[in-house]
């Protein structure tokens, strides 16, 4: 596991949040049966081919799009 960012790191900027979120998602993407899987992660995987960065930028969307839609629903309690 990469534990410091690469300076010439050609992906998209994350925070640590992020880090881990994809961190976390790739471990689901790689241990879980797809029918457990959520239909957002696997809808971001499926679409990205063979192109890893396709890959880490569509999780990096659906993690944003989960964790938009978690603040929206706390702040609403």
């Amino acid at each position: 596991m990469v534990t410091t960012p690469d300076d010439d790191n050609p992906g998209p900027a994350m925070n640590e949040g992020e880090r881990i979120a994809l961190a976390k998602d790739l471990m689901h993407l790689m241990t879980l049966e797809r029918s457990r899987l959520p239909p957002d992660l696997w809808q971001a995987a499926s679409g990205a081919g063979d192109d890893a960065h396709q890959l880490v930028n569509q999780l990096l969307l659906a993690a944003r799009a989960r964790a938009a839609e978690q603040a929206s629903t706390s702040s609403a309690d």
